[in-house]
């Protein structure tokens, strides 16, 4: 079960730096933003970018929608409070909250984007539902989410050590295509790999810990000096003929068009 708090807690005390890790995330942001282009919004209302983190996409969603108003929603008190200080000229409101369980009436939005944030949802169907349950009929919901393989060079790596859960688990795509296709008209789902390249084994976890991604559902112990050692030996193995370390995010991109 997802300890929703700690996960809260864990990105918030990141929110001022998450910008400078977020190499992956800002990519996944930036293709997930190009659909709009693809994909009409055919109706006017206000815009939820949902699990806005550090707000860095506020910006370009605004750019996109200029004329309508901006709301920022995240489960981080902390990122809410960064993105909100620093966007705040752009913003109809900021709002903590669970994206299972939205303070909002029904119809609010004519937009909804969520870029790598509905991961940390316990039930894809149940969330799906709720995001329908405010969106106006035609109205799109666009978000991208990770998939079982993420960082699967490093669950690799930890095998050979122990069989704990170092890394963690995401829903398969079949899973999230279904609960698309049982709550609205999709109108766009792919998949890609996405992979990041790092000096040392120290930098990538550095990194996946600078974004407040580090938090294991299932839980883990700290890594002991040993561990540490016996990981370098095995994440080596994956070192690339230009001497780096792969980090790979297995990502998902998805489109739903709401209908009533």
């Amino acid at each position: 079960m997802l300890d929703k708090k700690q996960i809260a807690k864990t990105f918030g005390k990141k929110a001022a730096e998450y910008d400078t890790y977020a190499r992956v995330q800002k990519y996944v942001g930036s293709t997930l933003l190009s659909k709009f282009s693809e994909h009409e919004v055919s109706i006017e209302g206000p815009v939820l970018d949902l699990g806005t983190g550090s707000g860095y996409f506020l910006p370009e969603i605004k750019k996109q929608f200029p004329n309508d108003p901006l709301f920022a929603l995240d489960l981080s008190e902390g990122m809410i409070k960064h993105a909100s200080s620093k966007y705040s000229s752009l913003l109809a409101a900021a709002v903590v909250s669970d994206a299972e369980h939205l303070p909002f009436v029904d119809n609010s939005f004519a937009v909804i984007y969520s870029s790598m944030a509905i991961q940390w949802c316990e039930d894809i169907d149940g969330l799906l539902k709720e995001l329908c349950r405010v969106v106006k009929p035609g109205g799109l919901i666009v978000f991208s989410t990770l998939l079982p393989k993420t960082l699967y060079e490093l669950k690799d790596a930890w095998q050979t050590i122990d069989q704990g859960a170092h890394v963690n688990r995401f829903l398969d795509s079949e899973v999230i295509l279904d609960a698309m296709n049982q709550n609205a008209n999709v109108e766009h789902f792919k998949c890609e790999f996405v992979t990041a390249h790092y000096s040392d084994l120290k930098t990538l976890l550095h990194s996946i810990k600078g974004i407040g991604a580090n938090t294991v559902v299932d839980g883990s112990k700290a890594m002991s000096k040993g561990q540490y050692k016996q990981l370098i030996k095995a994440y080596d193995q994956c070192r690339s003929v230009s001497g780096q370390l792969p980090a790979t995010y297995d990502v998902c991109y998805g489109i739903l068009r709401v209908e009533k």
